[in-house]
């Protein structure tokens, strides 16, 4: 009786916990990598500025911690020098191939120390040779 009530718990824990891991990604089955932002997921906001785009579909990338000024998250555009993150507001989403979001520690390993609230990487279809 012991036996069966340990197997029957052991069995019940694993399927919890193998329910517990499965994805919880798009409808259609896909994952998406939050600190990426692709050109087929931009192409439904074409019509907006890519900085409205970005706060639609990643919010967290424009938080800026504590409130002092120049704070906001900065941004390289194809390879080039860190920007101020309005440079975005001259783009549409239609122009971008893709947008990475670079966390604190990331940034500082490529471009340095000085950025606190990590840094926008943006690739343009002129980047790539595209318009």
């Amino acid at each position: 009786m012991r036996r069966t009530g340990m197997k029957l718990a052991m069995a019940l824990s694993l399927i919890m916990l193998c329910s517990a891991c499965v994805s919880t990604g798009s409808s259609d089955g896909t994952r998406r990598d939050p600190d990426l932002i692709l050109a087929e997921e931009l192409a439904d906001y074409s019509t907006m500025r890519l900085t409205d785009a970005i706060r639609q579909l990643r919010p967290r990338w424009m938080s800026v911690r504590g409130s002092a000024t120049g704070s906001a998250v900065p941004v390289v555009m194809d390879g080039g020098v860190p920007q101020d993150w309005a440079i975005l507001d001259s783009l549409r989403p239609d122009q971008v191939q893709s947008i990475r979001f670079h966390s604190a520690a990331d940034a500082t390993m490529r471009w340095g120390t000085g950025y606190p609230n990590g840094l926008i990487e943006v690739l343009t279809l002129r980047g790539r040779g595209g318009w």
